[in-house]
């Protein structure tokens, strides 16, 4: 008996074409299966992203951890694509997190034509943090006021900067004659002072907000930085020059006693109910007592040719006790006034528009009490 007859049918029974589909039926589709379970490559999986949530303006490097990651795959952060993403081991990879605004996002990874894996809300980008303010105290003086301005000055009124922060008016004096203080040549320690014909000036303590720049640096207000003697623009077309800086906290009134010491012409000069115009100062002396003449020396710095030469000479001089009251700011590190530590044995000193003198503190007491 023939295999196939003239009717194309396998041993007479079956048809050749029917025949052919039952082969790759039954062996053909099971080994190419089999071979496709063989061969076919794992399926990847995103298991983790550290760190899974960083604050706005950050580009900090996210380590991915995973299932059968391969090279040459591309990591999606939301809408944007790092522009470096590693593949270090099949279960490790790190990119840089683009540059995104606030919000949650998946990651996914693509190979060559289609998505491979995804995470859902896998980081979270926070808003940026709101930097710390530092709350001031500014003494010194609008400058350049015509009548009008110079009287718009009272306590209480406000100015906004450019931070939204509102720069206030916390002592307002009377409006004075404009005086500017100008070096007369550069890089000159001296000091003249140049009446402004028509100015006018009005001393005032105000309470601004700034940003600090940074550990024990200077922070600035309408971008201007606060240091004494620096000048701040202020809204209104005002400006500013800074005496002294010093933190918003509770001024604390004190009575001090001091011993000053000078030549016996200068100590003659030292009266009660003289007041303390150095930059920062509120001084006023109550009472002096107890004035003497001692034998003492003076040491002379003389410089030439860049050799600095000290000589000492002999010098009478005279000095007289004074109780001085005072507001003293409190800082961490205690007591000061005009920045110096206020404290038994510190350096202090006064100046008036007569004479400059220099001493040492005896005692210090709170409010209007007897110093110790």
């Amino acid at each position: 008996m023939t295999i196939v007859d003239d009717r194309g049918r396998l041993f007479g029974r079956f048809n050749v074409i029917d025949a052919g589909l039952v082969i790759v039926v039954l062996v053909l589709v099971p080994l190419a299966y089999g071979a496709y379970r063989l061969f076919r490559p794992e399926p990847m999986e995103i298991v983790s992203v550290t760190p899974a949530q960083v604050a706005a303006g950050q580009k900090p490097r996210i380590r991915l951890k995973g299932h059968h990651l391969r090279p040459y795959l591309r990591a999606q952060v939301g809408p944007a694509q790092p522009h470096l993403f590693l593949i270090e081991t099949p279960e490790d990879g790190e990119f840089e997190l683009p540059e995104l605004p606030p919000g949650t996002y998946d990651v996914t990874l693509y190979d060559e034509v289609q998505q491979v894996a995804r995470m859902s809300r896998a980081i979270t980008i926070a808003p940026p943090v709101a930097a710390p303010r530092v709350r001031l105290q500014l003494r010194g003086a609008f400058f350049g006021l015509d009548d009008a301005a110079a009287k718009s000055i009272v306590k209480g009124k406000t100015y906004p900067d450019a931070s939204n922060a509102p720069i206030e008016v916390i002592e307002a004096g009377m409006p004075r004659d404009d005086v500017r203080r100008v070096r007369p040549s550069a890089n000159s320690e001296a000091i003249m002072d140049v009446p402004v014909p028509g100015s006018f000036q009005v001393p005032a303590t105000l309470r601004a907000v700034c940003l600090p720049g940074g550990e024990r640096q200077n922070c600035a207000v309408n971008g201007a930085v606060v240091t004494p003697g620096g000048t701040i623009p202020i809204s209104a077309g005002l400006s500013f020059v800074i005496d002294a800086v010093r933190a918003d906290v509770p001024a604390a009134p004190l009575t001090v006693r001091v011993e000053l010491v000078a030549r016996p012409e200068v100590i003659d000069l030292i009266a009660a109910g003289d007041v303390d115009l150095s930059v920062g100062g509120d001084g006023r002396i109550v009472s002096v007592a107890n004035r003497q003449t001692r034998a003492g020396q003076v040491s002379r710095q003389i410089s030439s040719n860049a050799v600095v030469e000290t000589a000492t000479t002999p010098e009478r001089l005279a000095s007289v006790e004074a109780v001085v009251r005072l507001t003293a700011d409190q800082t961490p590190a205690g007591l000061s006034y005009r920045s110096t530590p206020l404290k038994p044995g510190a350096l202090f000193s006064f100046e008036t528009s007569r004479y400059a003198v220099r001493g040492a503190v005896i005692s210090v007491a709170g409010g209007g009490g007897s110093p110790k």
